[in-house]
């Protein structure tokens, strides 16, 4: 292939990229609007492209919003990694991560919104089998850091040894997330990103450290 014609594929492969982002760009700023069910125009004009350009890389609606979970969890995770702390034990690492994400999510409130969304109504809008089957990937992937410091925490000592990795790993999960989606949702008593919401976050970590840690070690 020459040298042009390979700047020309390159091109196209990036402008491909820019406008899947621009899509998943789109589906955060109309969820976070309230502009649900999303439509297809609506979509596509907010992304800057035309209807058979959308289609060209979601056939549906729901391979968009699944593309854009994707993307989201990516960057969270692009921006927990390098935040951990370098010398911890697994017990620290796994409540560290419940810490940066909600540091994360606080300045990013729309994030909150999208899978305010994404957990509860997006389930409930038709998948095919095709796209529930990657709707529980990415809930696979995104969890399989989180359990792997439990069990690792449960083999080195920092987690007590008695407890029920999945009974204790989806309660820890439902209540850290479900009150960090709260926090950042609920606009009555709270901001979501102020003295209040930030307390509340630091008492469930500090309530989960007590549940995790061995009784002979408190």
């Amino acid at each position: 292939m020459s040298t042009a014609r390979r700047a020309t594929s390159q091109r196209w492969i990036d402008l491909g990229e820019q406008q899947r982002e621009a899509v998943a760009r789109a589906v955060v700023d109309l969820v976070s609007e309230g502009r649900v069910p999303l439509k297809v125009a609506e979509l596509a004009d907010r992304a800057g492209i035309t209807r058979p350009t959308l289609y060209k890389y979601f056939p549906t609606l729901g391979a968009a919003v699944l593309h854009t979970a994707q993307t989201l969890l990516a960057e969270l995770d692009q921006y927990v990694r390098p935040r951990l702390p370098k010398h911890a034990n697994a017990r620290e690492l796994l409540l560290a991560r419940f810490e940066v994400s909600f540091r994360y999510a606080r300045s990013k409130p729309e994030m909150t919104r999208f899978f305010s969304y994404y957990d509860f109504a997006f389930r409930r809008s038709g998948l095919s089998n095709d796209e529930n089957a990657v709707r529980g990937a990415i809930s696979h992937s995104a969890g399989h850091p989180f359990i792997d410091l439990f069990k690792t925490g449960q083999t080195e000592g920092s987690i007590d040894p008695d407890l029920q990795p999945d009974v204790t790993f989806l309660a820890m999960v439902t209540s850290m997330t479900g009150t960090a989606q709260r926090l950042l949702v609920e606009d009555n008593w709270t901001s979501g990103t102020d003295r209040r919401a930030e307390g509340v976050h630091q008492m469930m970590i500090d309530i989960w450290r007590r549940k995790l840690t061995p009784k002979d070690a408190k």
